[in-house]
């Protein structure tokens, strides 16, 4: 093998690294994605939403390329943050066998508490949550509904 890539997780590229450097083995990592979405003020806010809910929710927001926050011009801030919450309080919930249903479960129990401690962190630090926020009413311990801190 002359070269290991790896995208996905901080920890599992420590352990790919520690695994490579035992041959000096040449290694490329994208590791613990930190990808923000970013709207500009003359930003088109139709188009900016449809890429918000794209990037934030495909695949529940469990890909490499998930937006992990989206950060918006001041003057635009509180109408895109609105306009989000709204969107995002009306994807269908569901089995993905589903007609209509674009949220899954997450991937683990793991996943929903990291949720909520994100959520919490969040409202902790002056966020107000403007949608979404708990467990689903599905009872299936890894569903979670879409959130919107604002």
């Amino acid at each position: 093998m002359r070269k290991l890539t790896f995208t996905g997780s901080t920890e599992v590229g420590k352990i790919l690294l520690r695994q490579a450097a035992e041959n000096v083995q040449k290694c490329s990592m994208e590791l613990g994605g930190n990808a923000p979405l970013i709207v500009f003020e003359d930003a088109d806010l139709d188009l900016a939403l449809k890429g918000a809910l794209a990037t934030k929710y495909r695949n529940c927001g469990q890909t490499c390329v998930s937006a992990n926050r989206i950060l918006a011009h001041e003057s635009i801030a509180q109408d895109f943050a609105k306009r989000l919450a709204e969107a995002a309080g009306r994807l269908k919930v569901g089995d993905g066998r589903e007609e209509g249903a674009v949220i899954g479960p997450l991937i683990e129990e793991a996943a929903v508490e990291k949720c909520e401690r994100h959520v919490a962190d969040a409202l902790s630090r002056g966020a107000r949550l403007l949608t979404g926020g708990g467990r689903h009413a599905l009872g299936e311990p890894s569903f979670s509904p879409p959130c919107s801190p604002g």
